[in-house]
């Protein structure tokens, strides 16, 4: 997928400027609405329609369609709201920050990014030192471990950023707990302290990570140790939260400071470097003269490019499959790379490679 095809993507489109669903046919609006769903970004279109007063413009199915997943949008996060309220009932009396990521965080707070969004877990932070401490209490207020072999549990104790998942029997929504936003063998190491020692209360002890953090955990999460694959929703945000947060004074200057210091600088410039390519987001020629240091070497970027590019939305018309499929697997293995050295990843690769076979 080229840049002018990214231009011409209808999600990317309807994203960028809702407007530009008014005219649709129905062949386009089939291709946006399973795009929209693959992303899971219906609910966000459907607000993006409402805002702009584009609502009585759209097609009569369209509105159901729409309407229906901004009710699922909702209701999944009256679940997020209600599972937190039972953490904060099971961890009464617990004196530590308990602080918001993600999904969670953005619903909390209300920010743009939350429009339409549909978190399927609840992500939270807590000081390694406090992990057994919180734990402890999770399981005795009814939490039970969704990881039980053997070795997943190892892993995620030894080697993870955070607890193995924990379910509630009655409400079946996935909670994670976290000490660090990057895995324990990561190349990159941001000093965790930090961002917590600077966590903004929210009420009590339910804090959320500050602006520049929460920025740069999600270009953590998308460019160094997550699956780039079909994970717009993920740039989406990082661009909602550019738009919403550089509206405050010194956010800029704050934000290439706060990652020179974490070590997170080049995660922050593939984050502006693909807001600005898919969404066009408006970021000062200042802080992209800063950020271009940062930059991989000319071959490397050349290659992310041309691998996000076809990877980041989903499949179109025309696309190579192979190249498609070439891109997923680099990127996926390069995300390894950086989050494991190489006698472990190998280990571990090997690991779940048997496990394919009932070995372990």
């Amino acid at each position: 997928m080229s840049k002018n095809h990214i231009r011409k993507n209808l999600l990317i489109a309807a994203l960028k400027n809702p407007a530009s669903m008014k005219n649709l046919s129905i062949a386009e609006w089939n291709i946006l609405l399973f795009d929209a769903h693959a992303a899971g970004l219906r609910g966000r279109l459907g607000e993006d329609i409402l805002a702009n007063g584009l609502w009585e413009e759209m097609p009569q199915k369209v509105r159901q369609i729409f309407e229906s997943s901004m009710v699922d949008a909702k209701a999944g996060q009256r679940k997020i709201m209600w599972e937190l309220n039972r953490i904060r009932r099971a961890l009464y009396g617990f004196d530590g920050k308990i602080i918001l990521l993600k999904g969670a965080a953005y619903i909390a707070l209300g920010l743009n990014v939350s429009r339409g969004r549909i978190s399927a877990d609840i992500d939270i932070l807590v000081a390694k030192n406090r992990l057994d401490q919180v734990e402890d209490l999770m399981l005795k207020a009814g939490w039970q471990h969704h990881v039980l072999n053997e070795y997943d549990q190892r892993y995620y104790r030894l080697w993870a950023h955070e607890l193995p998942p924990l379910k509630h029997p009655d409400r079946q929504l996935e909670v994670d707990i976290h000490h660090n936003i990057l895995p324990q063998t990561s190349r990159l190491k941001p000093d965790i302290d930090l961002m917590i020692e600077d966590a903004v209360k929210i009420d009590k002890n339910i804090h959320c990570l500050s602006p520049q953090d929460m920025l740069l955990h999600s270009a953590v999460h998308l460019f160094h140790d997550g699956e780039i694959r079909g994970s717009i929703r993920n740039l989406l945000e990082q661009h909602d939260m550019i738009g919403e947060y550089a509206q405050e004074a010194c956010f800029w200057q704050t934000l290439l400071s706060r990652a020179k210091a974490l070590g997170l600088s080049r995660p922050l410039f593939y984050t502006l470097h693909y807001c600005m390519m898919f969404l066009e987001t408006e970021i000062p020629e200042t802080v992209l003269r800063d950020m271009k240091k940062y930059a991989p070497n000319y071959l490397t970027g050349k290659m992310m490019d041309f691998m996000v590019s076809r990877i980041l939305l989903v499949p179109g018309a025309g696309q190579s499959t192979m190249l498609y499929y070439l891109s997923c697997k680099i990127l996926y293995m390069r995300s390894h790379w950086l989050k494991m050295p190489p006698v472990l990843l190998l280990r571990h690769l090997t690991t779940k490679f048997f496990r394919q076979f009932g070995k372990e």
